[in-house]
Formats: structure tokens, C-alpha cells, sequence
């Protein structure tokens, strides 16, 4: 079944070139990305190995064109979410619908400040791909996908829209679910994020590799448990962002309270068994030599603590430790304020 649905991938490195590479077996997909791996894409296709075994015929382009899109996939590293929302053309940036498939806390206010709010979706995905070389990525491992609306005029304006791209994503081979809670689930991610990547990437180690060492299998847990009392003491306006109670059948600091020390262990397991053979994107980042998205992970978790007055000292430990390693592989400055216990955000209200 072909669908009537143009889309374009922006941030096509390992994940975004996965989904592109699915998706383009039942519609229109351009994947937009950096200038060796368009090239590499357009003359021999995209080879994927791993869990899947294929080459994929599928458009790349360097940049977003001026032409209309009816969904444009944001799969960039959340420092670069306002860049990518900048790329689109000012009429489609108003019109197409945004889907965010991102890591990290950042990416939805970043597009608030380019994008409608009622065309912003967001997306999590437990997918494990990792990029080898220019027209080359790894399947490391196949999971679920969920996406929903973050807020009431987005659920209002596009619920069939939803349900449209999680059948589409379904039917490519995408499992994917619609969440009525999906800042919920982003948070739970970001919480489970917070200890794999950051672990990984000072380790070296696969997902799975942490399981066999017993420290750190514990080190990943206490991270865990921590980022997910921040949840909880955030209630619905973590980072800004405010769950509409009139949207949810709870009220928004319900909804992040289901976040608890107690269920954030199985779902940290579960994700590290299932996903043992990839490196996560931030051990990646580091292996390259490339800026990682540890501020919009533990260093947003660690300035939402400090806001609510929740203590943090695993993530701001293991994101000075994280800096500490960017610094010393790609020269950057490694600016880590949110470790002396300052705000870059606005702070969130608590609601009642």
C-alpha cells in the first residue's frame, strides 16, 4: 500500500536514515543530510546490515527544498533542533507538520520558537541504529516507536493525522504506538538516556555490555532513579513545558508522577537487553570526535533539579565527566553551568 504523503528526514545520519529507508517503500521520502553521505546515498543507495540486510533506493538532498512536505521527521541532535526548523522554507515551516523522533528535553521548545504548536508532534524510539560510513548504517536493534501530540491543539488538529503516521510507520515495519501522555514518555526516555549514553560514552561499552559489569549496571540504576525524582518533581511544566489539563484524563503533575525510582529499573533493563548490540548515539559522538547532547539530557536534568530543588549529584557529575571528554577530543570548550546549580530555562511552575 502506497501512501499520499511526502516527507523529508532531517538529520539523516544513523536513525534518520533508518526510518527514511523504511518509510520510502510506501512513500515519498527525501532524506536530508550531510554532503558525504547524501552523495554516497544518491549514486549506490542507502545498505543497511544488522537486523536488516538490504540496500534501499531512496532520495538525499543536502538541504530541504521549497516544496511542499506534508510531514518533515526530525531526527537532527537536539543542539541543532533550531537550525533544522530554521532550514524549512517560512510557508512550509507553517503548514507541514513537525515530528520530532530526538533525544533529550530541548527539542520541543526549540521548535515552539520557529513552528506553529499545533504542528509539533513528538516521538520516541527504541530503534538502535549506529552510522558506519557515508551510505552505510548498522540495525542494531529493532523496538518500539511511540509518538503523540504534546499538547491540546495539536491533539484537536491533527489526531488523524497521528493515527495516520503510526499506521504508515507500522505497516513499513516500524512498530509504533500512540501515546495520550508522550511528554511523559519523552521524560521517561530522557531519565533512561541519562544513564546508558552517558555511561557508554566514558566506557566505550555497547548497551548490553553493562549488564555483564555488575558497577555499572548499579551506576546506570542510581542515575536512572535520580533523573526520575526530577520527573516527578517537575509534575507537567519540566522544561518549560506545561501538559494542558484540559488535553489529559490526569492532570499534568499525574502524569509525570507515574515516573518512579520503583518502575524506571525494568524499563532501564529492559532497554539494555533489547538493545545490547548498539552503541549509543552519544558513545558514537564521542568515538568521532563530535559535540554530544549531554546539556539536553543530564545537564536539563540537572537545571529542572535545581529548579525544584531535587539534588543531582550523579548528573552533574557524569556530565562534567562527559564534557570533560568532548573537550578533550573535539577542543571545544566545555561549558558546564548547570553543574554549579544555574538555570539556562526559564523556571517551570509546579501546577496543583
Amino acid at each position: 500500500m502506497m501512501y499520499k504523503m511526502k516527507i523529508a528526514v532531517l538529520g539523516a545520519g544513523a536513525i534518520g536514515s533508518l526510518f527514511g529507508a523504511y518509510l520510502s517503500r510506501f512513500c515519498d521520502v527525501l532524506l536530508v543530510g550531510r554532503r558525504e553521505h547524501v552523495e554516497a546515498v544518491n549514486a549506490a543507495g542507502l545498505q543497511i546490515t544488522g537486523v536488516t540486510d538490504r540496500v534501499f533506493e531512496v532520495k538525499a538532498a543536502e538541504k530541504i527544498p521549497d516544496e511542499n512536505f506534508d510531514l518533515i521527521i526530525i531526527t537532527t541532535k537536539a543542539y541543532d533542533t533550531e537550525k533544522a526548523a530554521l532550514s524549512v522554507p517560512p510557508k512550509l515551516r507553517s503548514k507541514a507538520l513537525f515530528l520530532s523522533l530526538q533525544n533529550g528535553l530541548t527539542n520541543y521548545e526549540a521548535l515552539r520558537r520557529h513552528v506553529p504548536e499545533k504542528n509539533i508532534l513528538l516521538g520516541i524510539t527504541a530503534q538502535g541504529a549506529t552510522f558506519l560510513e557515508p551510505g552505510h548504517i548498522e540495525h542494531a536493534g529493532a523496538g518500539e516507536t511511540t509518538i503523540g501530540a504534546p499538547c491540546k491543539s495539536a491533539a484537536q488538529a491533527h489526531e488523524n493525522d497521528v493515527a495516520l503516521i503510526a499506521e504508515l510507520f507500522n505497516d513499513a515495519g516500524l512498530p509504533c504506538r500512540v501515546s495520550g501522555a508522550v511528554m511523559r514518555d519523552v521524560w521517561t526516555k530522557a531519565a533512561i538516556n541519562s544513564a546508558i549514553n552517558p555511561v557508554t560514552a566514558i566506557t566505550g561499552l555497547r548497551n548490553g555490555e553493562m549488564l555483564d559489569v555488575e558497577p555499572l549496571a548499579r551506576l546506570c540504576e542510581s542515575i536512572a532513579k535520580e533523573s526520575a525524582e526530577v520527573a516527578r518533581a517537575a509534575g507537567g511544566a519540566a522544561s518549560g513545558v506545561a501538559l494542558d489539563k484540559e488535553f489529559s484524563q490526569e492532570n499534568s503533575e499525574q502524569v509525570l508522577s507515574k515516573i518512579t525510582r520503583r518502575n524506571i529499573v525494568p524499563k532501564l533493563t529492559k532497554i539494555l537487553i533489547e538493545t545490547a548490540a548498539n552503541k549509543s548515539s552519544m558513545l558514537q559522538d564521542i568515538e568521532r570526535g563530535r559535540r554530544t547532547e549531554i546539556e539536553s539530557i543530564n545537564g536539563e536534568i540537572a537545571r529542572v533539579g535545581a529548579v525544584h530543588g531535587v539534588p543531582t549529584p550523579l548528573n552533574n557529575a557524569i556530565a562534567a565527566l562527559v564534557k570533560g571528554i568532548e573537550r578533550s577530543t573535539t577542543g571545544t570548550e566545555a561549558g558546564i553551568a548547570y553543574c554549579q546549580g544555574t538555570s539556562r530555562t526559564k523556571a517551570p511552575s509546579r501546577q496543583d
